[in-house]
């Protein structure tokens, strides 16, 4: 039975309690939703600058930032049609990026991506408002600079982003996202609404311990694949098992399913009626699960215990990890 697929408009992505992930993300769109849209500010108070916003330079010192475009201060901002996100005082969008690893803190964008990326300078802000001070931080880039993170995502701006309300890098090559105070990727309001509903987020996320990107819901958990199921039966080996049950969540859209198209095709995408009326979602026929023991976004416990659950891929293949599975 094929699942409601939904246009992806999100991120899904990784939203503290939300996602959207998108994860492509997960967690959002890649068209520029309300781009242009009026635009509001929430104050909120000023955190205490710790180390990681340190002083800005001194005067006449150039920074990898020079100039009237140095973000000084990075607040929390919303326009029409998004929920809240970060920008640079100068209203550019800051923005995350799929390929870089936030444990631990890692950018992948450097030289020629660098440029028309650019890395948040830490050292040269004076206040992030809107964002919990203990998710402020910092990480040593290779040219001896300092670069902005948040919840230990490195921060960027876009050179393509040139008047206030723009939003042109976001879902770029489907790996550049808004980024939420969170850290989290940015999610529309379409895409907000959609999770309180409690639809379960289908989306993927590129984490660090990976060589490619894996399923995750729109809070960022982690999908699973078991070897024991067999592909396209309609039924899950696990469902007969009370331990395996409780321990292998299975993954559900009795309240709906979103489908984040950039990061999954939508035709590969199923559910199956479990024997007590629950819908299973299956990818490529690959029965999905989570695993009881991961608490937060990013964790991947469950990846090749009895070597027969695996992070499952946007295909329903088996992820790798960087140097082996």
């Amino acid at each position: 039975m094929k699942p409601r697929q939904i246009v992806c408009a999100p991120v899904a992505v990784l939203v503290a309690g939300v996602l959207a992930l998108s994860a492509c993300g997960p967690e959002i769109a890649t068209t520029n939703s309300g781009a242009g849209g009026d635009q509001e500010t929430t104050e909120t108070a000023t955190p205490t600058p710790t180390a990681s916003t340190a002083e800005p330079a001194a005067a006449g010192d150039e920074g990898p930032w020079p100039g009237p475009e140095v973000p000084v201060v990075i607040e929390t901002t919303r326009q029409d049609g998004w929920t809240d996100y970060l920008q640079a005082a100068d209203d550019k969008p800051i923005y995350r990026f799929d390929n870089d690893s936030n444990d631990p803190p890692t950018s992948g964008c450097d030289e020629e991506c660098a440029e028309v990326w650019n890395p948040v300078p830490a050292d040269q802000i004076t206040a992030v408002k809107g964002v919990d001070e203990a998710l402020v931080g910092s990480l040593d880039r290779p040219d001896g600079t300092k670069q902005l993170t948040i919840k230990d995502w490195p921060a960027y701006t876009f050179a393509g982003d040139t008047k206030p309300g723009d939003l042109t890098g976001q879902g770029k090559d489907g790996r550049w996202f808004v980024m939420a105070p969170t850290g989290a990727k940015a999610l529309t309001t379409e895409q907000a609404e959609k999770q309180k509903s409690g639809a379960t987020v289908l989306t993927d996320t590129k984490l660090g311990a990976f060589t490619e990107t894996i399923l995750v819901s729109g809070e960022g958990r982690t999908m699973y694949r078991f070897e024991a199921d067999e592909p396209n039966a309609g039924t899950s080996a696990c469902e007969g098992d009370p331990e395996c049950n409780e321990k292998w969540p299975p993954v559900l859209a009795d309240n709906g399913l979103d489908v984040v198209e950039d990061c999954v095709d939508p035709d590969l995408v199923s559910t199956f009626t479990r024997k007590d009326g629950t819908k299973q979602v299956a990818v490529n026929g690959w029965p999905l699960y989570y695993y009881f023991e991961d608490r937060a976004p990013g964790d991947i416990k469950g990846h090749g215990l009895g070597d027969v659950w695996f992070a499952a891929t946007g295909d329903g293949g088996k992820a790798e990890k960087a140097g082996g599975s």
